[in-house]
């Protein structure tokens, strides 16, 4: 009987003791994929309650069995399950879990879970910009976020589109939201930064989660973070090419063509001497010798129809309609000339890396972005450097420099009803008036070096009865073309933005964080 108690002891320290030969004490560091430590992340070991969290250095230490498997989560990120095999040191990098991170909402003084806001936010990603081709990040924000409202006051290429978060809640005051790039309000225009080196970009009408701001932050406000490297990273090199057309998207209304507009002239002629008691016969000799005068006012119309043999006009006055034997010389749509179809081109290179204290990030680009309007374009040459390095375990520190120059054509003053105004020109002028002088047989006029002669509407178009006047058309002695090439608005600025921080965490839940920031804009304006 005592034989069999002290084997039994025996064979239970032996199965112990192989038990705890077979676990090994597994050391490691847990950080997040910019080689930030992760603290308070729970460590635990597969199929039991054994387990740890990291601490203020995302460390950790545990007993785990040679062969066994590690559960390594933490709020926001994606929960990673790392294999021991026989290895003491077990280092864990936690990757983003957008849907996790969905769930709660970063605020200025801490974290708060979604449904206990008493706003909104949403968020555009790196993703969703990469497919979007845009000069402003604020185009983007366009269709993409809920119960925003945004608008242009001008199609001008490298305009921002204004945001209005919260409505408009003011007559006189600013309505439009604060812009917040990497924790520091911004006061230029987003299109100084290239919406390819933006990471996310978040619209916040939370009052909570804006409270830093104080009144700034009244009209919503919209936190945009640039990118950076990743920390034990080599460099990686991306290059990105963007091609494409810029044309006008929604055609401008019918108008009349010629044969329709000249018919409705000598319809109403028609019509006003039969309303005054003539015949059939006499109210179309009235319209065939008055059609001329109407168009032309005091000289001459404009006829773009060869007159057949027995007739003063293009109108067969049987019918009211343009004879059977009219020819036409020349029809010239405005839209043809005054909108375009334009390359638009856009490149961006990058640099982004790191090692196990710093990470870095540099990129150039070039956007060339005309308009369909001529003479209108939009460039940007811009460049940005930032870097962040873990100085010391309480002391992290980093820079974030950005030069942009944005070079504008703005032909005239777009905005109004003047002559600056390429859709004023396409929907009142008349189908009558060429853009370029013609000869009685229709032809281009050339000036004596050859060049075409622009219309201007006072005499260079001549007809078979002599120059002909464009009575009709208030916009008299000038032509669109010649207006917007020779009336330059022509703007440079160029963009610096610099920003250094220094955070520096002491005793175990605090932590200060310093900000200098410059932002300077220097323009150059060509009339």
């Amino acid at each position: 009987m005592v034989r069999k108690i002290v084997l039994s002891i025996i064979a239970v320290l032996a199965v112990a003791f192989v038990a705890f030969a077979q676990n090994l004490q597994v050391t490691g560091t847990v950080t997040d994929g910019s080689g930030n430590p992760v603290v308070g992340a729970a460590v635990f070991v597969e199929g039991t309650t054994v387990g740890t969290t990291t601490g203020v250095d995302g460390s950790y230490k545990l007993q785990v069995p040679a062969d066994g498997n590690l559960f390594v989560s933490f709020m926001g990120y994606e929960e990673q399950k790392v294999a021991v095999n026989g290895k003491s040191v077990v280092n864990v990098v936690l990757k983003d879990d957008y849907q996790a991170i969905d769930e709660v909402v970063v605020q200025t003084f801490g974290e708060v879970k979604k449904k206990d806001l008493t706003g909104s936010i949403t968020a555009v990603t790196s993703k969703d910009l990469q497919k979007m081709t845009v000069s402003s990040v604020t185009k983007a924000l366009d269709g993409a976020v809920a119960g925003i409202q945004t608008f242009s006051s001008t199609g001008q290429p490298g305009t921002d589109a204004t945001i209005y978060i919260r409505g408009m809640g003011s007559i006189n005051g600013n309505k439009g939201a604060l812009i917040v790039v990497d924790g520091v309000p911004y006061s230029s225009s987003l299109t100084t930064i290239n919406p390819l080196d933006i990471e996310s970009v978040v619209v916040s009408k939370d009052a909570a989660a804006n409270a830093l701001y104080g009144s700034r932050a009244a009209n919503g406000v919209i936190f945009v973070t640039t990118k950076k490297g990743a920390r034990n990273q080599k460099a990686n090199i991306t290059f990105e090419a963007k091609w494409g057309w810029n044309e006008i998207g929604v055609k401008e209304h019918e108008t009349m063509n010629p044969a329709e507009y000249i018919e409705h002239f000598y319809l109403g002629l028609h019509n006003y001497g039969r309303l005054n008691g003539m015949d059939v016969a006499a109210a179309h000799g009235l319209a065939q010798e008055n059609l001329y005068g109407f168009l032309g006012n005091s000289g001459y119309g404009y006829m773009p129809y060869s007159i057949p043999e027995g007739l003063s006009t293009p109108i067969d006055p049987t019918t009211g309609k343009i004879h059977k034997d009219a020819k036409l010389l020349y029809y010239d749509n405005y839209d043809d000339y005054l909108f375009t179809k334009q390359f638009r081109q856009e490149y961006t290179v990058s640099v982004s890396g790191g090692n196990e204290r710093m990470d870095y990030y540099v990129s150039g680009s070039f956007l060339e972005d005309p308009s369909y309007i001529i003479m209108s374009e939009f460039k940007r040459y811009s460049g940005r450097a930032a870097f962040n390095a873990q100085a010391t375990k309480w002391m992290k520190l980093g820079a974030n420099v950005a030069f942009t120059r944005r070079d504008t054509d703005n032909p005239g003053f777009g905005e109004g009803a003047n002559t600056g105004n390429a859709f004023i020109w396409t929907a009142w002028q008349s189908p009558l008036v060429p853009y370029y002088a013609r000869d009685p047989q229709g032809n281009i006029r050339l000036d004596e070096n050859g060049n075409k002669i622009y219309e201007h509407g006072y005499g260079s178009t001549i007809t078979p009865f002599g120059p002909a006047v464009d009575a009709l058309n208030f916009m008299i002695d000038c032509n669109p073309e010649q207006m917007f090439s020779k009336d330059i608005n022509n703007n440079i600025r160029d963009n610096i933005f610099a920003n250094a921080y220094v955070d520096i965490s002491f005793l175990q839940d605090f932590k200060f964080t310093a900000n200098i920031t410059l932002d300077n804009v220097y323009a150059a304006y060509t009339y």
